[in-house]
């Protein structure tokens, strides 16, 4: 059997095998699931998963990528799409790990499969940062802002007097610093067309918030993507963390 450093401990080899249960049930999630984010989220881990297994021989690489081409093929061709900024983060990261020198095997010499997952980090990334929506998605207007500007973008729309919607964010959800990522837009209740589940922080119980998830995320796509064209920069950071760039 084909090892590496990475899985010649007899117990990882356990592991792996034992992963690859899972990995055979979860594949097809990627055909017949309506998840978004839980997909993107899964594939991260499948990919790592690619990357130990293949070295060690439990999986071709041909199989490997096979699967890899699907799961992007699938995303492209069924349109579904997140509702929050973090939901598209988890397809930019795990599509993002093209870049990266640690998943070498799985995407060397490979430029149709390459090309396929750079189509779906390259408009994730775009939209989450700045609100430039990826192509035919079903994505409300008030998403334009980007994940660092929501609340401004409620703040715009409370000087246009609106409504007292819209004044009632800017209160109720004014941060202590308004730096770094929301979670997604905020909108007021009923507002059309409206998300669900609300996003009117008076009643969302789950965000929009300035939350360790979407900041973390960006944080790794940011470093995932960092120096490809348009994508990941060093003032990303910067503006995410209010820190000087030295």
């Amino acid at each position: 059997m084909n090892k590496d450093n990475r899985t010649e401990n007899p117990n990882a080899h356990n592991y792996l095998s034992q992963a690859y249960q899972y990995y055979q049930k979860l594949t097809s999630n990627f055909t017949g699931s309506n998840g978004y984010w839980e997909l993107g989220c899964i594939l991260d881990s499948m990919i790592d998963f690619l990357n130990l297994a293949v070295p060690a021989g439990l999986i071709s690489l041909n199989d490997a990528r096979s699967f890899l081409a699907s799961a992007a093929s699938n995303y492209q061709t069924r349109k579904l799409a997140g509702g929050w900024y973090d939901d598209w983060a988890w397809w930019a990261n795990a599509t993002g790990k093209i870049y990266d020198p640690r998943y070498h095997t799985l995407f060397e010499n490979e430029p149709n499969l390459n090309m396929s997952f750079h189509q779906i980090c390259f408009p994730n990334f775009q939209f989450i940062k700045n609100g430039v929506f990826p192509p035919d998605r079903p994505i409300a207007d008030y998403y334009k802002a980007g994940t660092m500007n929501a609340y401004n973008y409620a703040k715009t729309e409370a000087e246009k007097n609106l409504g007292e919607g819209w004044e009632s964010i800017v209160k109720g959800a004014q941060p202590v610093w308004n730096i770094g990522c929301w979670q997604a837009p905020m909108v007021p209740s009923g507002y059309s067309p409206q998300p669900s589940p609300t996003l009117d922080p008076a009643d969302a119980g789950l965000g929009p918030f300035q939350d360790s998830v979407i900041n973390g995320l960006f944080y790794l796509m940011v470093h995932r993507t960092f120096g490809q064209p348009n994508m990941g920069t060093k003032e990303d950071i910067g503006t995410q963390l209010n820190l000087r760039q030295d």
